[in-house]
């Protein structure tokens, strides 16, 4: 069952943020051999990773359905867990994303030293499709319905939630669901219309990346900064800046549709954004009322894996979403 499938991956990513915020320094710095990272993958996301495949283990055996976990969809490189013809379902799975917040940046192991030492947000990812007949290089942002994302680094006082799942209610519909004392509670963007009176999530890192990014990409960034730092002319009421990690929407933009309090968060923007942290975020973020589009307005349910970065907005409402577009075309 659909439900079931999303609770599952739920509790797996649960138990990679217990396994891993138990780890030591020492260990969190240590490095070895991860069939989703390779080589020299420090121990949080070999762990995590661990988890991961033992709890998709679980999954195959249970629903007798052959998984395959996604290592590289432009070299179509995947690693089966089951041995079921019949059914296949494609998992994405991020253990750790934010590693350098546990493994720490600029480090002297010699003398003792470990910087940064989650100092920061980091979050666990984890989304399957449905049974498919479709190839990998097939795949879209849309077939992953069932996702996950939890917060690994939570703070003390909650005012955000810790975890997002999609479920489906009794009319057939998706929605994003937050998993709270034994029960689900739906999930909510903000309400806000007024790109002044809210936050922007901002990410220009990858505009920076020699390697992916195409031309342009800097100053677009640099532009980009000025107009939504201009909240006297049509920019936002603030930016906060975040660097490629998953768990920001659910402490920035996320929040709980029971209550009357709602995030400051209203929109994540990033250049040249890594499609993998998008293969969760998608189905999260339409669950809770959103929008996610690139910087022509272009639905991102339509993108395959396989495709090129892409500059993305995922917005609070419609309203913000064609706010943002507009100071984008400017």
């Amino acid at each position: 069952m659909f439900n079931e499938t999303s609770k599952d991956i739920l509790d797996i990513s649960m138990k990679v943020a217990e396994k891993v915020n138990h780890l030591n320094w020492k260990e969190r710095t240590t490095e070895g051999k991860s069939i989703l990272k390779g080589d020299n993958t420090p121990m949080p996301d070999i762990l995590g990773e661990k988890i991961i495949i033992e709890g998709l283990e679980k999954i195959s055996y249970s629903q007798k359905i052959q998984i395959n976990l996604i290592l590289n969809a432009d070299k179509g490189e995947y690693y089966k867990i089951g041995k079921y013809s019949k059914d296949k379902t494609w998992a994405y799975a991020d253990p750790v994303d934010g590693t350098i917040k546990l493994s720490g940046l600029g480090n002297d192991i010699e003398k003792g030293i470990y910087r940064i030492g989650n100092d920061g947000a980091w979050g666990i990812g984890l989304a399957l499709t449905n049974p498919t007949t479709k190839k990998l290089e097939e795949l879209t942002l849309n077939d992953f319905v069932n996702s996950a994302i939890v917060d690994g680094n939570p703070s003390r006082t909650s005012y955000s939630p810790e975890n997002a799942c999609t479920q489906i209610n009794e009319k057939g519909k998706i929605y994003t669901a937050i998993f709270l004392e034994n029960s689900f509670l739906p999930a909510k963007n903000s309400t806000q219309e007024n790109l002044r009176q809210g936050i922007v999530i901002f990410d220009g890192f990858q505009a920076f990346d020699r390697k992916s990014a195409p031309k342009g990409a800097e100053n677009l960034a640099g532009t980009l900064w000025k107009r939504l730092a201009d909240r006297n002319n049509e920019g936002a009421f603030d930016i906060w800046r975040t660097y490629g990690n998953i768990s920001c929407f659910l402490k920035n933009q996320l929040g709980f549709k029971h209550n009357s309090y709602e995030p400051q968060g209203i929109a994540y923007v990033a250049i040249n954004e890594n499609i993998n942290n998008l293969v969760p975020l998608y189905w999260i973020n339409k669950g809770a009322g959103g929008y996610s589009v690139d910087f022509n307005g272009r639905d991102l349910g339509s993108r395959r894996l396989t495709d090129k970065r892409p500059n993305v907005i995922l917005a609070a409402n419609k309203h913000i979403k064609d706010e943002l577009l507009y100071l984008i075309s400017k």
